[in-house]
This record gives C-alpha cells, structure tokens and sequence, in this order.
C-alpha cells in the first residue's frame, strides 16, 4: 500500500510537469515539492490481498480485493472509514459524486453504497451476467447484460437504472449488442451491434436519437474523441461520425485492416494501418492530414 501511495503521487507530479511543457510553461519546483517527493505521507494495514483494485476520490480511496476484502480509507492520513467481507467476488468498481457503485461477478448484482460511511443505498440482482463496465450519467447508469454462458462475447439488452434509488428507468433488446463497456457522451449512450448499426440512446429514457448503418462491417473498436465525435474501425473502412446526429463527416479505406487507433492532441486521430502506412487525421473533419510510409507493417504502437 505504501508502494502504491508513492507510485500514485510520483505519476501526479510527473503529469503535471509534462502538462506545463506540452503549454509551453517552464515546469518549477518549489522546495515543499522535493521534501515531500519520495516521502511517505501515510501508511495504512490493507491485509493480504493478492490482487487489488484501488479507487481514489475526494471522499475516500477504496481498495477492492476480490473476496478477500472491501475497505475505504481517509485520502488525507490513510484512516479506515469502514471495512467489509464480501462473500461473492466483486468485478468493478467506480465512485461517483460521493456514491461507489460495486458490480459483482457472481449472481450478477449491482450495488450503490456511500463512500466515505459504507452505508448501502440500494442493491439489485439482474438476472444476466454484466458485460463490461457501468456507465455512470448524472440521473442514471447503463448497463450492458446478457447469458452468462462460458464463451458468450455478446450481450442481449441494456439497462438502465435511477442513480438514487436503483429503480429500472428502461431496457432495450434491440439488435445483440457486443460484450464492450457503453460509450456515454452528454447523456447519450452510444451501443455498437452487430446488426451492423450504431445506436445513440438518451440515458435517461432510452429513445433512440440517431443509427448509423456501417453497411454490414462491423465496428470493431469504437473511440470517444475529446471533442465528441466518434471513431470507429471497421474491417476495411475507418469512419468518423457526428456525435449529434450520427450523421458521417468522411470514411477512408483501409484495404488491409488496421492494428489500432489512437487519439492525440489537437484534434488529431492516429491510425496504424497493415498497409505499412501510419495515418494522421483531423478528428473534426475527418480529413486526412498525412500519411507516412514505414518499412515494417506494425502490430501495435
């Protein structure tokens, strides 16, 4: 834990001075900065936990540890808030304004508690296995559910719930969605099915706002771009669309795939093609900025 403590505030520091570069600011350091780097500020017992999750908010830094243990410490000196043995694994976790959403692995439940008391709001059994992770907007949460057959890399329907109370807002059986974490952007969740369509869904009363039919290629890696538009990969085609109303702002080929997709700064996506080219494109307007040539076809960048 002590390790982690260190590891999390060294990558802050480090973040912040890459920040003050790439603006073009000389980074400094003051002397409080060098005392304090390196330097354990807290340490606290967690127990044996052979893998761990760690989730960290203004109200309190919760470890998750499978089975083996569920405990919230004080972010400021590392004090146990309140501790728990959970009997069923759990899978995932997320805090949000102040509530920790937990998803357990086993009998397929969804559970809200507060932070910083421990104290449980609502709990829920779905009936489905959950693919992927909860995606959190500001009344409700989506989720993605279907058979929990060994094997299944798809999902059947998704599911929305009230934040405060747990109660099912919607559910939407259309199309069978693939096993992905929903994509949510100003209150619309975006779906990819392998219908061969891309749905937008308002969150919070599940009518559709726009499809996009990608013509029977199936989206294989969908990216959330900073400025709301999305990406997508297709087998052949790479496409970029109009978060407001799905409609296509350009599409460019790809005849021999793709190996990943990648977002940079200033509107800038890049592209890895097998075709031995590397792609720069402008994620506003889809055009192609430039294309270099490599000698190697590359597998991942």
């Amino acid at each position: 834990m002590m390790k982690l403590v260190k590891l999390l505030f060294c990558l802050s520091l480090l973040t912040s001075l890459l920040s003050s570069v790439f603006a073009g600011q000389a980074p400094t350091l003051d002397k409080e900065d060098f005392a304090r780097l390196g330097k354990t500020l807290w340490q606290a017992k967690v127990g044996w936990l052979p893998s761990a999750q760690l989730i960290a908010s203004s109200e309190a830094l919760v470890v998750i540890g499978g089975k083996s243990g569920l405990m919230a410490l004080a972010p400021n000196d590392g004090k146990t808030l309140w501790k728990r043995a959970p009997r069923i694994p759990i899978s995932w976790g997320s805090i949000h304004e102040g509530t920790l959403y937990l998803q357990y692995s086993r009998y397929w439940i969804v559970r809200a508690l507060d932070a910083k008391s421990g104290k449980e709001k609502w709990r829920l059994s779905l009936g489905d296995k959950i693919h992927g992770e909860i995606a959190i907007g500001q009344k409700s949460i989506v989720l993605s559910l279907g058979p929990a057959n060994d094997g299944l890399v798809t999902a059947r329907r998704l599911v929305a719930l009230n934040k405060e109370n747990g109660q099912l807002l919607w559910s939407w059986q259309g199309g069978i969605t693939e096993a992905f974490s929903p994509l949510l952007v100003d209150e619309t969740v975006i779906v990819k099915c392998t219908d061969g369509n891309i749905y937008a869904k308002d969150i919070n009363s599940g009518k559709t706002k726009w499809i996009f039919d990608t013509l029977g290629t199936s989206a294989h890696r969908v990216v959330l771009l900073k400025n709301g538009n999305l990406a997508w990969l297709g087998k052949h085609r790479r496409y970029l669309v109009k978060k407001s109303d799905g409609s296509l702002l350009s599409s460019f080929p790809l005849p021999k795939g793709y190996t990943h997709g990648l977002e940079g700064k200033n509107d800038t996506y890049y592209l890895c093609g097998r075709d031995g080219y590397f792609y720069s494109f402008n994620g506003v307007t889809g055009e192609r900025n430039w294309r270099r040539a490599m000698r190697f076809a590359p597998t991942d960048y």
